[in-house]
């Protein structure tokens, strides 16, 4: 099939929009939607469509740093909705912390690790290092300790609701 945009290249993507209940389905090939890769839904900037995170009580932040290693400064990260590289999550972190809050519920990672790698015991967040401490406990046969950091899991967890 070919590019509903283009019309020239072979559709090798199905990119479906839905709109009010409307779906909207296109088959796209590569060059085409990464012409339209910035925008993820139906036409709003994603920078656009972030813009309600970046406010803090009513007023908006606007803070004049510039990342030392990419030479991106904030402004141009809140308005693409992109950083431009790894230093970026470390000059701006005090701006993202807030958003990255709001926007997931936490601010460190607690997915998967890359290429099925088990996370070393100091990057795990707090609650995964005491069910693995909990799962040592039992093994040994400390109930008392287990309960304890049993406890310490539900209190934790009940907190990050």
């Amino acid at each position: 099939m070919m590019c509903e945009e283009c019309g020239i290249r072979e559709a090798t993507i199905h990119f479906t929009t839905i709109v009010n209940g409307h779906s909207r389905e296109l088959m796209l090939c590569s060059e085409c939607l990464n012409k339209h890769k910035h925008q993820m839904w139906d036409g709003i900037p994603l920078g656009e469509l972030l813009q309600g995170f970046w406010k803090e009580n009513g007023k908006e932040e606007t803070p004049q740093l510039r990342c030392p290693s990419c030479g991106m400064d904030y402004e141009e990260f809140k308005n693409s909705g992109r950083l431009g590289c790894a230093q970026c999550y470390r000059t701006f972190s005090q701006q993202l912390e807030p958003v990255l809050s709001r926007l997931h519920g936490r601010v460190r990672h607690a997915g998967k690790v890359p290429g099925g790698q088990k996370a070393a015991p100091a990057e795990m967040d707090p609650v995964a290092k005491l069910k693995q401490e909990m799962e040592q406990a039992v093994a040994k046969e400390d109930f008392e300790r287990a309960a304890a950091l049993r406890d310490q899991i539900k209190a934790l967890q009940k907190e990050a609701e």
